[in-house]
Parts: structure tokens; C-alpha cells; sequence
């Protein structure tokens, strides 16, 4: 038996789903808009709501989350091309030498490419980890896993990512 939600409720609600949604993201103004969005669907579909199923919170949480991944998700296959190469891009306007210029672009524009291939949430951990700066434990928190499975995903991507810079030829051993 569904059951009505009480839109007073979903407002009383909004601050714990911010909070939620913040710790997800790292960002208080993208913790806004998500929950905003999340506050919008909540009241269009509030005729599903079964409080048999969950509390009002879990079901407004769950939402806002749906809602993260989603953007996450979107973000992560957009956002990591344009970080990578406005930071790198940075490198290597900085050297002098034309040719090395030139050699730093081109490893540049594998180095992005080497990125995009990478699959989730690999790609996402490494965007975080050194194009967002963030500590483990804050990555851990975002994407839902434990501290230890972001460290072997992160050795994991490394060794993607060498073979597709070994395959450039722009990785040596020796």
C-alpha cells in the first residue's frame, strides 16, 4: 500500500540530505543543486512512496544519490578531459624549447586519451586522487568503497595506463 509523502516532510529533510549529498561530493553549492533536484522528483513521484519500504529520509537520500551517481558518472566521462589537459596543458607551456613543447602536447594528448579509457571507477579515482587533490579516505567516501579497494584500483589504473603509454611508445623501463 503506497502511501502519500507530506511535502513539509521532504523540507524538514532537505538539511540531512544536503549534508549527505555534501560528503559525497565534496562541493556544499553541487550538494544544493542535487538535493534541489532530488526535492523536485521526491514531490512529482511522492504517490510511490512506501513507508513500508523505507523512512522518508532513505527515500529522499536515495534519490539525491541516484541523482550524484548520475552526475558523477557524466561528469566523470566529460570533466576528465578538459582537467587533464588544462593542467597539463599548463606543463607544458611552461619549457621554453619548441620541440620539447611540442613532445610534452603530444604526451599530453595520449596521456587524456590514456585517461578516457579508462573504465569506472578507475578513471573517476584518478581524477580525483591527482587532478582534485583529494585524500584517499575523501575518495573512499565519494565513490563507496573502502580505503584499501581505492589503493588497488589505483595500482590498477596505473598499470592500464602504462601499457597504453608503453603502446605510444611514450613508456620505457629501462
Amino acid at each position: 500500500m503506497r502511501h502519500n509523502l507530506d511535502p513539509d516532510q521532504l523540507i524538514f529533510l532537505r538539511p540531512l540530505v544536503v549534508r549527505y549529498i555534501a560528503r559525497k561530493c565534496g562541493s556544499q553549492s553541487q550538494a544544493e543543486d542535487i538535493t534541489q533536484e532530488a526535492l523536485e522528483n521526491a514531490l512529482r513521484y511522492a504517490h510511490t512512496f512506501d513507508p513500508q519500504k523505507a523512512s522518508a529520509a532513505a527515500w529522499l537520500c536515495t534519490i539525491a544519490r541516484n541523482i550524484w551517481v548520475r552526475r558523477y558518472a557524466r561528469d566523470a566521462r566529460q570533466g576528465i578531459t578538459v582537467d587533464a589537459t588544462a593542467e597539463l596543458t599548463q606543463i607544458a607551456a611552461s619549457g621554453d624549447d619548441p620541440g620539447m613543447v611540442l613532445e610534452k602536447s603530444e604526451l599530453i594528448q595520449t596521456l587524456s586519451q590514456a585517461l578516457l579509457s579508462l573504465p569506472e571507477p578507475e578513471r573517476t579515482i584518478i581524477r580525483l586522487k591527482y587532478f582534485e587533490k583529494k585524500k584517499l579516505s575523501e575518495i573512499a567516501v565519494s565513490v563507496d568503497l573502502s580505503e584499501r579497494t581505492i589503493t588497488r584500483k589505483v595500482t590498477k589504473a596505473y598499470e592500464m595506463l602504462r601499457k597504453v603509454l608503453e603502446g605510444a611508445g611514450w613508456y620505457d623501463e629501462t
